[in-house]
């Protein structure tokens, strides 16, 4: 990339935090602090205007107490039911949009949502100067770059009736500005070696009609059921499993995700927490396209005939999470979770092989079933302490191949006890790799609907997939309405025989170190290729504006690359001269919630 490049990003960087933190301290807040004060200045006179009013009420004859009764009974219907005070004391009736009676009972429909405009600038996008615009041979050296604006706005319509029924319908609008069609797809950056010039148009198209508005959420949900702790939601609904690694609902992405489905929850006198879940995806639309792949949606190359779509397309997913709070009441320092789960996924179509689908192409009929047994181990508070430790084995046969593989994360912080809440962490991530592609074992890890943006870097390059990452983490409130954090990553392939996998969950074809070692030997270059892919560096500044309300936040990421990227025949340019660049990824985004 170059000092140059690094220096511009730096000096953008300090000047947008110097004005988030100059915002800090102003506005909403100088207005609490100055009402604070007349609200000091006026004690003395509010307690003498309480004293009259007491009198006076003393002095109240028989029929205005009789008048001030009846007029108690007329007002009884407007008792708020969720505090149980006339005049409300919780936040819910600010958001109240209408209340009807059904049946002698209220029906309550409550409306709140969230827009949010997110600004992104690329810049050595696919880390590969040798083929950026590569049919103009002058531009080999000229790095590739994308900026683009996404905006998303979420309306919620939450209807309760009684105590154990509610609803919810959410409406989404997503979009780019300047753009309203494009493919199809929440397109992730481009992947190494490639032509690295996009321009984001198909962030914002949420199905295979092209269309920018649609449902995100729309459920039931029976609460009480036999009068057991015990509920039950049908619907599409935004699902998602503990720290999202493995299920999630994706909300960076300007789409997200959500599921089809039902989930039963039971909670056992506040030390467990069940949760048994089905969902049904459907992949293939009348045109032929695929919906609910881990990251993508592509068109197939053949659409499926109507006979044949129902059962070629189906995928599901099931699970079973079990949340225990076993430590917590015992003696021991803050709050701890103990948290096994079982994920099962059947699919009809081939997933994401790895290897083996360079060697035996995508064309495997029979489908996968793939069953996920992990434990996840977390707490907080434990003097300063925290902790996240999780496992998942996978099992089970992907196509007509058995499936063997794990991933293992780590991480453990301290929290200072000072007013600016220092954090710093470390952390250790790996998910195994497949050492030889033709042994009739698949030892990489699946993808099922992860939320992976955060856990392996900011910039979006890497899946927990024959991946092994390093990390360390820092955080401070500077003051009550701005935090910075910061973190720096170090990433390798943990099989040299397996490849690179990108953020969506496919592997990069032809990028295992041995098979790149190969090509370069074809090419007469000697270089043995590295597993070391680079390392990435994370800053992010988050302002406050308004409490619950409005928030701002900036970002930056540089992903420096390794020496994998350097000794690759896939990045030298038709003169066999390496063209690496280093990429850069900034981010400016505003949310408003309501």
């Amino acid at each position: 990339m170059g000092t140059k490049i690094v220096s511009r990003y730096w000096c953008l960087l300090l000047i947008a935090f110097g004005l988030i933190a100059a915002l800090a301290p102003t506005g909403a807040y100088a207005e609490e602090a100055a009402e604070e004060e007349g609200t000091e200045e006026s004690a003395d006179e509010s307690s003498e205007e309480e004293s009259t009013e007491s009198t006076e009420a003393e002095e109240t004859d028989e029929d205005e107490e009789e008048e001030a009764a009846e007029e108690e009974e007329e007002d009884e219907a407007e008792v708020c039911g969720e505090c149980g005070m006339e005049e409300c004391v919780c936040n819910h009736k600010e958001q109240t949009f209408g209340v009807v009676r059904v049946n002698g009972e209220d029906v309550t429909i409550t409306l709140s949502g969230d827009i949010r405009t997110r600004g992104e600038s690329w810049q050595g996008t696919g880390f590969n100067k040798a083929r950026a615009r590569a049919a103009n041979a002058a531009s080999y050296d000229r790095e590739a770059r994308a900026n683009f604006i996404l905006s998303r706005a979420r309306l919620n319509f939450d209807l309760t009736l009684g105590e154990n029924l509610s609803a919810r319908w959410t409406l989404q609008d997503s979009r780019q500005w300047g753009t309203e069609g494009g493919a199809l797809g929440n397109v992730p950056p481009p992947a190494p070696g490639t032509n690295g010039d996009y321009t984001g148009s198909s962030l914002a198209v949420q199905d295979g009609d092209g269309q920018h508005t649609d449902t995100r959420e729309i459920w039931v949900e029976y609460a009480n059921i036999h009068g057991q702790d015990l509920s039950i939601r049908i619907g599409r609904q935004a699902f998602k499993l503990g720290n999202e690694r493995y299920v999630g609902t994706f909300d960076w992405n300007n789409n997200g995700r959500s599921f089809d489905g039902a989930v039963l929850t039971h909670n056992l006198d506040g030390f467990l927490e069940a949760s048994l879940f089905g969902f049904r995806i459907e992949h293939t639309d009348d045109d032929g396209y695929e919906f609910g792949a881990a990251y993508t949606s592509t068109p197939r190359a053949t659409a499926y005939t109507k006979t044949t779509r129902h059962n070629a397309t189906d995928r599901k997913l099931y699970g079973l999470n079990l949340d225990f709070t076993l430590l917590d009441g015992v003696g021991i320092e803050g709050s701890h979770h103990q948290n096994p789960f079982v994920l099962i996924s059947a699919d009809r179509r081939r997933i994401f092989l790895g290897e083996r689908e360079v060697v035996a192409g995508n064309t495997d009929p029979s489908g996968s079933t793939v069953t996920l047994f992990g434990l996840r181990l977390n707490g907080d508070e434990m003097y300063g302490l925290d902790y996240n430790v999780e496992g998942v084995l996978h099992r089970g046969r992907v196509g007509s191949t058995p499936l063997r593989a794990y991933q293992v994360a780590f991480e453990f912080g301290y929290t200072v006890d000072i007013d600016l809440e220092p954090r710093v962490a470390v952390g250790y991530e790996k998910g195994s790799g497949d050492s030889n592609p033709v042994d009739g074992v698949n030892n990489t890890p699946v993808q099922l609907y992860p939320t992976n943006h955060g856990f392996y870097g900011w910039a979006d390059q890497h899946s927990l997939r024959n991946l092994t990452d390093y990390f360390i983490e820092a955080s401070v409130k500077t003051c009550d309405h701005f935090s910075v954090y910061a973190g720096w990553h170090f990433f390798k392939l943990t099989d040299s025989s397996d490849g690179w996998y990108t953020v969506g969950g496919p592997m990069i074809a032809g990028s295992s170190p041995d098979a790149l070692t190969t090509a370069n030997a074809a090419a007469g270059i000697s270089d043995k290729v590295s597993r070391t892919l680079g390392s990435e560096l994370d800053i992010k500044g988050v302002v406050t504006l308004e409490p619950d309300r409005l928030s701002l936040e900036i970002g930056w990421a540089h992903y420096f690359t390794g020496a994998y990227l350097r000794d690759s025949a896939f990045v030298r340019n038709t003169a066999g001269q390496a063209r690496v660049n280093d990429l850069d990824f900034v981010y400016l985004q505003l949310s408003l919630g309501f």
